[in-house]
């Protein structure tokens, strides 16, 4: 079974965020995702870390995305990025969101 699969059974949103040399290269998020913000596809919801980021709740947003830079800064590959905070959707509305995820490392880090 593919992980889109899992995903789409799991009714998860997936997102794959891609790094070279420490620095972010592509992000895609899933239109499973973007259908749960209210989004209906990259137009209005495009493949940006800011477009996810900066609907982040103020109250959340840099607890968040400091957890988010630690797993990304560790090079054990131990810290799983395991995070509930508040997102807004399109409707302008908080939901509760949690996200998790392992990153994976090229043999050259």
């Amino acid at each position: 079974m593919s992980f889109q699969n899992i995903h789409k059974a799991l009714t998860s949103g997936a997102w794959d965020l891609r790094y070279n040399n420490w620095k972010l290269v592509s992000v895609i998020w899933s239109d499973a995702l973007r259908h749960k913000l209210g989004f209906e596809s990259e137009k209005d919801f495009p493949n940006t870390f800011e477009a996810w980021s900066e609907r982040l709740h103020p109250d959340d947003r840099e607890r968040v995305l400091e957890e988010y830079d630690l797993t990304v800064a560790d090079t054990t590959g131990e810290r799983v990025f395991d995070v509930e905070y508040r997102i807004r959707s399109k409707n302008e509305k908080y939901h509760w969101f949690r996200t998790a995820g392992r990153l994976s490392r090229r043999k050259d880090g």
